[in-house]
């Protein structure tokens, strides 16, 4: 969370192009690829060029190139240090929250066997339908920044923990 929204924003765009012209003005860096696995491997990623006289030309050239394209947009935050304070105090409340969750599952899986298998079932179809999402290059739709990729891909790590823990 602290990395999202103090050090380094990120937006993926997975629609149109359009949207890239409103990032471009707002000082972000922004990248098209197809969205395909081999992405991951081959790094074919397209820079857009952000001057605002030639992102015009830009975005059209890239609409031509790639017919389902998927966009990613990052900048360094600015330094401000109510938003830095905030965001810290948000972070603490959510690890906070994590926390406490985590204490309840572990909690209800010490006294109920029933519980550890269902904490297991779920991590289980939660990581299959990830991994689905991810390898049938549908991740786009349910993941729009990097927090939220690591996030649903660690929340079955984090049952399976607690399942774990309980036992």
């Amino acid at each position: 969370y602290l990395w999202q929204f103090c050090v380094l924003e990120s937006v993926t765009l997975t629609s149109e192009l359009g949207d890239v012209k409103d990032y471009c003005s707002r000082e972000f860096d922004c990248f098209v690829s197809k969205l395909h696995f081999d992405t991951l491997f081959t790094r074919d990623i397209t820079p857009v060029d952000c001057r605002l006289d030639y992102v015009d030309a830009s975005v059209s050239a890239l609409k031509e190139q790639y017919s389902a394209p998927i966009t990613n947009c990052i900048r360094f935050v600015t330094p401000n240090a109510p938003e830095w304070l905030k965001n810290a105090a948000i972070g603490q409340s959510i690890m906070m929250l994590i926390t406490k969750w985590f204490e309840f599952l572990v909690w209800i899986a010490c006294g109920s066997l029933w519980f550890q298998r269902a904490l297991g079932g779920v991590a289980f179809a939660f990581f299959i339908t990830a991994c689905g999402l991810f390898f049938g290059g549908l991740i786009a739709t349910f993941v729009t920044n990097w927090l939220s990729f690591v996030m649903m891909f660690s929340f079955p790590a984090f049952l399976e923990r607690a399942r774990q823990c309980g036992s």
